[in-house]
Parts: C-alpha cells; sequence; structure tokens
C-alpha cells in the first residue's frame, strides 16, 4: 500500500513536470527561463523530499519500533517455535532473494 501510494506521488509530480515543461515550450519566448528553472528545481526539492522521508525515515522508524524489547517479547509469545530461517544461514536466504529478483 505504501509503495504504491509513493508511486502515484512520483508519477504525480512526473506528470506535472512534463506538463509544465510542454506549456513552457509551447509558450515560447513568453516565459522566462528563469521561471522554468525555478519550477523544475522545486520539483527535484519535492522529490528528495519524498525520497528522504520514505525510503530511509519510514524504513529507520519501523526498525526502531520493531526491535525493542516489548515487540520481540510479544512475536515470541505468539510464536514460541523456531522458524526454519533461524535454522538457515542468512547469506543463503540473501542469495535466494537476489536470485528471485532476476
Amino acid at each position: 500500500m505504501l509503495t504504491g501510494g509513493i508511486s502515484l506521488l512520483f508519477s504525480l509530480l512526473t506528470l506535472s513536470a512534463i506538463a509544465l515543461e510542454r506549456t513552457a515550450a509551447s509558450a515560447g519566448p513568453q516565459l522566462p527561463v528563469a521561471t522554468v528553472q525555478m519550477s523544475a528545481l522545486v520539483y527535484v526539492a519535492i522529490g528528495i523530499v519524498f525520497i528522504a522521508v520514505f525510503l530511509i525515515a519510514v524504513p529507520g522508524i519501523f526498525i526502531l519500533v520493531y526491535q525493542s524489547r516489548s515487540v520481540v517479547k510479544t512475536v515470541q509469545e505468539h510464536d514460541p517455535g523456531e522458524s526454519w530461517t533461524d535454522k538457515c544461514p542468512l547469506l543463503l536466504i540473501a542469495h535466494g532473494f537476489f536470485l528471485c529478483r532476476r
């Protein structure tokens, strides 16, 4: 759900940037170059903010919240058995994920 929302926001930003570029190109010399450059700078800044929030801050918050002792204790209470991933080497799991992405 979150990934779809982020994709939608980036798509809307891209479409609006393309529309602005087309409008500026069709208007000819009527729009100053500084206006087009400033709008492009605003779109880049908005994109950087979205990347910083959704790809850095949100995962960081998830990591901090889900590694607390209360969360670990709750998970162990609801699923006391050992999982197959606990027995498998981490490099093997990572290699499997890498092969699935191809």
